[in-house]
């Protein structure tokens, strides 16, 4: 018997299953199950900041080839930035502020978009990102139709 944890993830793609369930910590259940997802989470209220830890995280995540989402979304930083209404209008208007932008990363940057795997956003609704995950995947199928590989090449930006 193979214990899911010692699947890969092409091998799950392959045996076209439809639920995955990961755990993350445990010894006992960990084994039983797929690896836990880990997140690339930037903490912070910074937007470029986001985009740096986002663009490293995707890139020293890729060759592992298993799941973590890309947390794309500025966090507030601490209670008093909340109460005195430093985003003018909380956490939500903290996404209002920065999730087009967030959103246009995945859009127009290529290496952002091969590198996705699960994208989190808070107040999707004030973006495009669904669209854009649809496009992605889109673009993933066809290019798994035409036999090209969806492996990620990274290059550093000048």
């Amino acid at each position: 018997m193979t214990w899911p944890s010692e699947k890969t993830l092409n091998s799950i793609i392959e045996s076209d299953k439809r639920a995955i369930l990961t755990f993350q910590k445990n010894g006992y259940l960990q084994d039983r199950f797929l690896p836990g997802v880990q997140h690339i989470w930037a903490n912070t209220d910074e937007v470029d900041v986001l985009q740096e830890r986002l663009e490293n995280g995707q890139s020293l995540r890729r060759p592992y080839g298993w799941f973590y989402s890309a947390m794309a979304q500025t966090t507030a930083q601490g209670v008093w930035s909340v109460i005195f209404d430093k985003y003018r209008g909380g956490v939500r208007g903290l996404a209002h502020r920065d999730n087009f932008r967030i959103s246009s990363w995945y859009s127009e940057d290529q290496s952002m978009r091969d590198g996705a795997n699960i994208i989190a956003m808070d107040y999707f609704a004030s973006s495009d990102m669904v669209d854009i995950c649809k496009s992605i995947n889109s673009e993933r199928v066809a290019r798994a139709s035409d036999g090209i590989s969806n492996e990620v090449k990274t290059t550093k930006k000048k």
